[in-house]
């Protein structure tokens, strides 16, 4: 048993160094619903992700798969998220004259997604016990201060932590379920430029010209959540899983500051002040196939539904009830498809391939400079090697491909930002696996 406190301690400094790591990292994605939990996924676009069960993320992705883990497994690693978000176009005021500022700017921002899993199945026991660490929805972007947008957004960064304790049951030599909680922690910035000339001549009833003002909320939460799964294997070679996961709705809690120019900065409309908002991240369901093939072909597929339409307004209030911010999103349900292959070389080296299509939850009337999204198709592939007969290197690379999307999207103040957005991603993923 001496050998267990070192591990012990090894793993609670992991744990502590991902929920570091994560707190300090946004990221971007597919509306800012993130899968990046493992590079194995990441090598097949995460194809089979709720049925393979053969690495410790079956924890978030499949909790019923954690019977097919024997002993402890550990997996750690990371995804380096590129973003390319380049807006190219114009905006205009309330009053229909032109904006002065820059475009051909592109918002997104490198990002590290931190990922941590442990599984324990006892020997000959029907009983699996499983912890993972992960960011389930993240999202920077940033302009520059001259942004021809910048009153439609500047700063947006939502971050999350995902603490997901979970066991599993062998029902059947066939059948295995799964049920987890999760812990989340949720933090968000917004940050926006004023256009104080618009404001100041509503106001006073004269075209003026001022210079511009600052709109930044900031808030935080805990927020709670669940997540179920079945593994079926009607025969030695396939595996069937079914998945379930929670909403989460997070109620954050901060304050709200403005900069603005006199006289503007008289009016109580622009007093900082304590603040709060409501952001309900949508709950997912899924149906993963994964196929053996002879001794060294595995192929897979998934198809992935996310209850998007439920995010209808992002609003945020003074904690006195008066309204700051309403901005319709109007999402659309969305789901994700992806289809993979993995080949066993050797004994050592194991190859990946694999290609998804990501249905977008934004829609052309709605997309805003916060969220520049649309569909994409995803190009992957990966490799894993065993160093050692107990430790394995994963690592993984994808090409996202984004449709070009358009942008009409009013402010505020009523000014139009109008124009067209060039969108890419490239991810790369690294990471361990080590049994006990």
């Amino acid at each position: 048993m001496l050998h267990r406190t070192p591990f012990r301690l090894t793993l609670l400094a992991s744990a502590a160094a991902i929920i570091g790591v994560a707190a300090s990292s946004p990221a971007y994605s597919a509306a800012f619903q993130l899968k990046e939990d493992s590079a194995v996924g990441l090598g097949t676009a995460f194809a089979g992700s709720g049925s393979a069960a053969n690495t410790p993320s079956t924890v978030f992705d499949n909790p019923a798969g954690m019977t097919q883990l024997p002993g402890v497994q550990i997996a750690l690693g990371g995804s380096l998220i590129v973003p390319q978000a380049t807006f190219n176009g114009t905006a205009r005021t309330a009053f229909g004259r032109p904006i002065t500022g820059r475009s051909g700017l592109d918002a997104g921002n490198p990002a590290v997604v931190p990922h941590g899993f442990i599984t324990w199945k006892p020997d000959n026991s029907p009983f699996a016990f499983g912890l993972g660490i992960t960011s389930p929805f993240g999202l920077a972007t940033s302009y520059a201060s001259d942004f021809v947008g910048r009153y439609q957004a500047d700063k947006t960064d939502l971050r999350t932590i995902n603490i997901n304790p979970s066991i599993a049951y062998q029902v059947a030599p066939w059948l295995s379920l799964g049920a987890g909680v999760s812990a989340q922690y949720g933090r968000a910035v917004f940050g926006s430029f004023i256009n104080s000339s618009t404001v100041a001549t509503s106001t006073f009833g004269r075209p003026t010209s001022l210079p511009d003002g600052y709109f930044h909320l900031r808030g935080d939460n805990w927020a709670f959540g669940y997540n179920f799964g079945a593994l079926i294997q009607p025969g030695p070679q396939t595996n069937i899983g079914l998945t379930y996961r929670s909403r989460v709705q997070q109620d954050f809690s901060g304050n709200v500051d403005y900069v603005v120019p006199a006289p503007l900065n008289l009016s109580s409309r622009f007093a900082a002040s304590s603040a709060n908002a409501k952001l309900v991240l949508p709950d997912t369901a899924g149906v993963s196939i994964t196929q053996g093939i002879g001794p060294n072909l595995i192929v897979s597929a998934d198809v992935n539904w996310t209850n998007w339409s439920q995010f209808k307004t992002l609003s945020a209030f003074r904690t006195t009830g008066e309204t700051l911010a309403q901005q319709p999103q109007h999402y659309d349900n969305s789901f994700f498809v992806s289809a993979g292959a993995a080949y066993k070389l050797s004994e050592a080296l194991t190859v990946r391939a694999g290609t998804a299509f990501d249905k977008s939850p934004v829609s052309n009337s709605y997309r805003t400079a916060r969220v520049p999204d649309d569909d994409r198709y995803w190009l992957a592939i990966g490799a894993s090697y065993k160093v050692l007969p107990n430790i394995t290197v994963d690592a993984g690379y994808a090409h996202v491909f984004v449709h070009s999307s358009r942008i009409g999207e009013t402010s505020t103040t009523g000014d139009v930002l109008s124009g067209k957005y060039s969108n890419a991603i490239d991810i790369f993923s690294l990471g361990t696996r080590t049994t006990f």
